[in-house]
């Protein structure tokens, strides 16, 4: 503010008597606390623009920190969705197997026990010579010891 405090500072400048200087990259500081509209000029920093020297431009390492955490996160999701993917295909396959080998074992079985009515012998029972002598005149077996 000019010097009796009912003034407005000239451009680019603030503060008591206007003695202090403000370097803003587009437009002009206010003339009372010498705040820029938009960012300083390429040489200057701080908060009223007023400190000379190249202020470290940690954008770069904001930006640089979003990617890498970015490129760990989709990593962890693509490997997540590959072990969910390998855990499905090894169950199919496992369900797979198992029903072959049921399906191997009734097969086996049937084969096996188409081999045994093949090769088995069974006695024969001649009961025709039993029950010659319960016969009676007519042909008819008499059944005793009921």
């Amino acid at each position: 503010m000019g010097k009796s405090c009912n003034e407005s500072c000239s451009k680019n400048t603030f503060g008591e008597e206007c003695k202090q200087v403000c370097y803003c990259e587009e437009g002009t500081c206010s003339s009372d606390y010498g705040i820029c509209p938009s960012k300083c000029r390429y040489g200057y920093r701080g908060v009223h623009c007023n400190i000379e020297g190249i202020e470290e431009d940690n954008s770069a390492d904001h930006s640089s920190s979003v990617v890498i955490g970015g490129s760990v996160a989709g990593g962890v999701v693509v490997i997540g969705i590959l072990l969910v993917l390998v855990v499905f295909i090894y169950k199919q396959r496992m369900q797979r197997v198992k029903r072959n080998e049921s399906e191997n074992y009734y097969k086996t079985i049937h084969r096996n026990m188409a081999q045994v009515d093949d090769e088995t012998t069974y006695d024969t029972i001649d009961i025709s010579h039993d029950n010659q002598d319960q016969q009676n005149e007519e042909g008819n077996v008499s059944v005793t010891g009921l």
